[in-house]
């Protein structure tokens, strides 16, 4: 009997490694209850974000539970708060409405982009060619809002509750993710705008999606280097003295999905990425509303 519990867990650490929480679950039927709580825990807690990668909320808060149940794990327990209290998602039919008006990022590879593991786009941005698309005549509209501060909730309500819905629909990242970082913004524009859409765009997917926001994971430093003109390769190596890494605990929050508003060379999330990485993250995964296409 106790060749097959060792051998059932031995299998049921096999599938977590494997991805395959169902797996594990299964092997851990052969094993009495109370031995092993946590990695009954891990998988209640890799369940609860294949739940939610689902849309299925209830169960997710179920499995989540679970998890902080059996074992201290803080993170789940942040999770059935957050499910408890979540916003309404973009509605089924405004989303299908909008979809059909969105480009796709055709030249954004989701694994091509190292150190992130994936990088996703709502939609394709076009700064010349094709400039009154609808799509990036919103995307302009949206990272510099009016002064009307209804029309700029407006703005910022339509486009973080699409960024939620394609995270939803069209990625498989919340089965991926424990925690959303926005990217910082630069302290100097912040004070004059009073507004960061990254933030914004990180808040909904917190309120919308029950993935914890970690906003000052990161921190920008403040110096000013302006990126708009620079080559890819001038990017690369300015935006290294823009961001340093902030208040983030890698054992809580293993895998992160930074939040900006526009990928144009992809040099601010692949910083982002290699900061993360170096202060223990296990994983970082990217989303903005938009890529640069032409």
């Amino acid at each position: 009997m106790r060749e097959l519990i060792s051998l059932s867990v031995a299998n049921a650490w096999d599938a977590m490694r494997n991805e395959d929480p169902v797996g594990a679950f299964e092997w851990l039927a052969n094993v009495p209850e109370g031995d092993e709580e946590i990695l009954r825990s891990q998988v209640h807690y890799a369940l609860g974000k294949r739940a939610m990668s689902e849309g299925r909320w209830p169960v997710a808060e179920e499995q989540f539970g679970q998890a902080s149940r059996l074992a201290s794990m803080p993170t789940a327990q942040v999770r059935v708060g957050l499910l408890r209290k979540r916003s309404p998602l973009l509605s089924s039919a405004t989303w299908m409405k909008l979809r059909t008006t969105v480009d796709p990022p055709d030249r954004l590879p989701h694994d091509g982009a190292a150190p992130l593991a994936s990088i996703w786009a709502c939609g394709a941005y076009y700064a010349w060619h094709k400039r009154g698309a609808p799509w990036s005549r919103f995307v302009r509209m949206a990272k510099k809002p009016s002064d009307d501060h209804e029309d700029r909730a407006a703005l910022t309500k339509l486009g973080a509750g699409f960024m939620c819905r394609y995270i939803l629909e069209e990625t498989p990242l919340l089965r991926e993710v424990d925690a959303v970082v926005p990217v910082p913004a630069d302290p100097q524009r912040y004070s004059e705008r009073l507004f960061s859409l990254p933030d914004e765009l990180a808040s909904a997917i917190q309120s919308q999606l029950a993935v914890p926001q970690v906003r000052k994971a990161l921190r920008h430093t403040g110096t000013g280097v302006e990126l708009r003109g620079l080559s890819w390769s001038e990017r690369r190596r300015a935006v290294r003295e823009l961001l340093e890494i902030g208040e983030y605990d890698s054992e809580r929050w293993p895998s992160v999905l930074v939040v900006d508003d526009v990928i144009t060379s992809g040099a601010t999330m692949k910083e982002c990425a290699r900061l993360l990485l170096a202060g223990g993250a296990k994983a970082v995964h990217g989303v903005a509303l938009a890529h640069t296409e032409g």
